[in-house]
């Protein structure tokens, strides 16, 4: 079962995307902030994906995913915001997102984004 780490602050977010990907076969981890976020992946490196907003309550989610980067330049990401500024679609895309979703979520994109970056 391939693993991916939701990171949201809205705990009914991250029940339904747990709710949603887990009917397509993926087992999801979710926390609520980046620094549980960084701490997950460098204790979990069965983790092949992780779906992460922008407004995070601990840290800006663009800042944090610099610090993936730094530690993991290969991970698969995919960004979802209610804050799809032109400043932070650019910074993500400079990050190497694979794909930027803007709230509310797209849910059959977003399943298909994740089966075509993960089977």
């Amino acid at each position: 079962m391939k693993n991916i780490l939701v990171v949201e602050d809205i705990s009914n977010l991250r029940l339904l995307m747990r709710n949603q990907l887990g009917e397509d076969g993926y087992h999801i981890h979710g926390v609520e902030g980046g620094v549980d976020a960084l701490r997950m992946l460098k204790n979990r490196p069965d983790i092949e994906l992780v779906i992460l907003d922008i407004h995070l309550p601990d840290m800006n989610g663009l800042d944090m995913l610099e610090k993936l980067r730094s530690a993991n330049e290969n991970m698969k990401v995919l960004i979802i915001s209610g804050y799809a500024t032109p400043e932070n679609i650019i910074r993500a895309k400079k990050l190497n997102v694979e794909a930027f979703f803007t709230k509310p979520i797209d849910w059959n994109g977003l399943r298909k984004k994740v089966k075509e970056l993960l089977g």
